[in-house]
């Protein structure tokens, strides 16, 4: 079984400013050990794939400084797109590359920025995964088992009974995917016992991904045979337009099977997401760097070079990184990206 890994690397990091910048996104930062969060990546599916054949796919800004960023990772395995267009014309692009010499390369598709605690059952899933990407002729995709109605996260929904092979591994037949809910919404779900998370992670064979896109994506397809003909990539890119790899196809698709995320994960969204991975301290506060808590609780500081204390307040955060500071309301951390946009103007 040929297998490729795709780390997509493409993503501007607008919810972690100011930790994260124009040209240093979230997946080059380090938030739980000294590695960044690609590099944390990386060694997760070396235990799955060998080192030839794992592929980060970003664009071309990116792509010179992850070059320098990652000295032991092999240039010629870094694949730059002309233009950041989301992922689905990523994707398309990639798998092209590897699919036109061998159609039943099976690939797996992983963001370069989440966080997964037990690397040792998601390795079992993932050769779950590929077994049922090699046997059943589906798309594969990752369910994260909810802990909370959490409205951050795009849910999946199967059909109630798990399908099981000979060896007694489970997995589910997908029903629909299902937008960021509200509350109520997210609760039912979390009620039901049928609805996962949307983890991002995919797994499946070239060929059959080719397949999936003519019967269910007509425009994309479209597009991904001018891919793998070896067109212009620059010319394409300029003409294909900008959507996930969800709304694409996988919204349409009547085709794929679910394999249980049953490991602790999170898509590390907001500083509310890392703080709550984030060993807390007394009264529930959390401290990266320099910084002081007077009569606070549940708040987080994340402050390298200046000192900061916060007095009397709760639910708080604060994160300094050179001469930006961000102070907010920790349960309001998605707004972020609001902050980011206007400062970048």
């Amino acid at each position: 079984m040929k297998k490729i890994a795709l780390i997509l690397a493409g993503g501007s990091g607008k919810r972690f400013w100011p930790l994260s910048e124009k040209g240093t996104p979230k997946q080059l930062i380090s938030v739980f050990s000294e590695k960044s969060l690609i590099e944390e990546t990386i060694e997760r599916l070396k235990d799955f794939f060998a080192k030839d054949e794992i592929f980060i796919v970003t664009n071309k800004e990116l792509g010179k400084k992850l070059s320098s960023f990652l000295k032991d990772f092999p240039e010629e395995q870094i694949l730059s797109e002309p233009q950041p267009k989301n992922t689905a014309p990523s994707i398309l692009w990639a798998i092209s590359l590897f699919e036109r010499e061998d159609e039943e390369t099976i690939f797996g598709i992983f963001p370069s920025d989440h966080f997964i605690a037990d690397e040792r059952k998601f390795s079992e899933r993932l050769s779950l995964a590929f077994e049922l990407a090699n046997t059943e002729e589906k798309l594969i995709t990752f369910g994260i088992i909810p802990t909370s109605p959490d409205t951050g996260y795009g849910y999946i929904e199967t059909e109630k009974e798990p399908l099981v092979l000979e060896n007694e591994k489970r997995y589910f037949k997908v029903l629909s995917f299902k937008e960021k809910p509200d509350y109520k919404t997210a609760l039912s779900y979390l009620k039901s016992g049928n609805f996962f998370w949307n983890s991002g992670m995919f797994i499946w064979k070239g060929r059959v991904f080719r397949d999936n896109l003519k019967r269910y994506s007509p425009y994309f397809s479209e597009f991904y045979e001018r891919m793998r003909k070896g067109e212009d990539i620059e010319k394409v890119f300029s003409e294909i337009k900008a959507e996930s790899i969800d709304y694409a196809l996988l919204e349409k698709s009547k085709e794929i099977l679910l394999v249980e995320g049953d490991f602790r994960w999170s898509d590390v969204g907001s500083f509310k997401s890392l703080y709550d991975l984030l060993e807390k301290g007394e009264n529930g506060n959390v401290l990266k760097g320099n910084g002081l808590f007077v009569n606070s609780n549940n708040s987080f500081i994340h402050s390298k070079e200046s000192s900061v204390a916060i007095i009397g307040l709760d639910n708080v955060f604060v994160i300094v990184n050179k001469n930006k500071i961000l102070v907010g309301d920790i349960n309001k951390s998605q707004l972020v990206k609001e902050a980011y946009e206007f400062f970048e103007k």
